[in-house]
């Protein structure tokens, strides 16, 4: 895992000696540190390395073997780019600057980014369409969309196209380091135990197709194979065509109800997990949910991440 920056208890991991002394270094000025808004000590991996060399001491084997992380960002906003290649650079990422969708198409084929940073409100192709184009070509790269007229609207609109997360201008620097850490750190997040995530299939039952497409990006991004249905009819048919190892079914649908359809595929395909989602969360629709047969209920809105992890979980469990 590639940390950008340290806590003394991680520094005291790989250099097997006690938190205490990696604080004394600091207060002696002989390591370089900052302090986070709630007064803990954080080192960037540039000031530790530097420690290292200053006091002859060995570089960890877990250092010298990083790859290199290259970060494209795209704004158009000369201040922004500055300052998002400052804060990255001196944590340790390759940065290369685009101010348009031109410039960013450009990139991705030149620099071959793992991660892009892309505002939203760009001149000409807008961030929409560029996170789009982006996750056509190339899927495995994380997208972390930024804008300064953040809704929930635009969240769900940045999500169905394809983007990993969105963070709201203006952000502090450890905002940003923590959010693209987190999304490089869940790079794989599928379960470990599944030989190819390819053959999973999984088969997701909403009539609502705003939803449908939000699940349909994130789920496929895991490399997972996709099948969407409407309506209890459609999800019938596909349970017997597409034989999906875990479905992700909607409780208020047209016509028959999650409950029924769920009902109905355990009693026809008990290996088959079920996820049920809903808007209308309570303990009793879980509790009713779960007597029908569903592994876990989760609620709406949620987020992407949440998702992955919930059903790398029950994949995970069930092998």
């Amino acid at each position: 895992m590639r940390n950008k920056t340290f806590t003394t208890f991680d520094i005291s991991k790989l250099l097997e000696v006690y938190p205490s002394t990696v604080s004394r270094w600091i207060n002696e000025g002989k390591l370089k540190a900052f302090n986070t808004p709630g007064g803990h000590n954080r080192v960037l991996i540039k000031d530790f390395l530097a420690f290292l060399k200053e006091f002859n001491m060995p570089i960890p084997e877990s250092l010298q073997l990083e790859k290199e992380i290259k970060i494209l960002v795209v704004d158009d906003d000369e201040t922004v780019l500055k300052v998002i290649k400052r804060v990255l650079e001196t944590s340790g990422y390759s940065i290369y600057l685009a101010k348009d969708g031109f410039q960013a198409g450009a990139a991705i084929n030149d620099f071959e980014p793992q991660l892009v940073i892309l505002d939203i409100m760009l001149p000409g192709i807008d961030g929409f369409a560029v996170c789009k184009e982006i996750k056509e070509k190339c899927k495995k790269i994380k997208i972390l969309g930024i804008t300064g007229c953040y809704t929930e609207e635009i969240k769900k609109e940045m999500t169905a196209s394809g983007a990993d997360d969105l963070l709201e201008k203006p952000f502090s620097s450890e905002d940003l380091i923590n959010k693209i850490e987190s999304l490089l750190n869940n790079e794989n997040s599928t379960p470990d135990s599944l030989s190819n995530e390819k053959e999973i299939k999984i088969l997701v039952v909403d009539d609502d197709e705003a939803v449908l497409k939000v699940i349909k990006n994130t789920l496929e991004q895991c490399s997972y194979n996709l099948n969407l249905a409407k309506d209890g009819f459609q999800a019938g048919k596909a349970i017997g065509d597409y034989e999906p190892h875990l479905v992700i079914l909607d409780i208020m649908l047209p016509g028959i109800n999650g409950f029924d359809v769920c009902k109905m595929i355990k009693e026809k395909h008990k290996k088959t997990l079920v996820l049920g989602i809903t808007g209308h969360y309570t303990e009793e629709i879980r509790k009713k949910m779960m007597a029908c047969g569903a592994e876990d209920l989760l609620a709406k809105p949620f987020d992407t991440h949440d998702l992955v992890k919930k059903v790398s979980s029950l994949l995970k469990s069930s092998r």
